[in-house]
């Protein structure tokens, strides 16, 4: 091999070597970048409905928030024990507040039951 193929050999080497030679989908610091982030987000989208299509799932249901429903029986409980503070120590300002709470409770509490029944 000459010294002319040697050199040729190495700047190709170095070139196929450097980052901006990378496929952009390989280019980790590319991704990474802030120009990138609409990118990123779009995947985030696709990954999950190519997933839903593959498995010809039509629809889903996202439940955002707590998951902390009483049930009917200690909804009634903590009810019942906030009407017995209320009569036993009237002038405490903070228990209308927790009376709404607990009446909202007692509310929905039947979501309990229809939770569990979907287990």
């Amino acid at each position: 091999m000459s010294a002319t193929n040697r050199v040729q050999d190495a700047q190709l080497e170095a070139i196929l070597a450097h980052p901006s030679y990378r496929l952009a989908h390989e280019d980790q610091e590319l991704l990474a970048d802030a120009d990138s982030r609409p990118i990123r987000l779009q995947l985030e989208l696709l990954k999950p409905e190519r997933y839903l299509r593959r498995h010809k799932i039509q629809s889903t249901v996202v439940v955002f928030g707590s998951a902390r429903v009483p049930s009917p029986q200690q909804a009634q409980a903590t009810l019942a024990d906030v009407q017995a503070r209320t009569c036993s120590n009237p002038e405490d300002d903070r228990l209308p507040a927790a009376m709404a709470r607990a009446r909202q409770q007692v509310r929905q509490s039947h979501y309990y039951e229809v939770g569990q029944a979907l287990r």
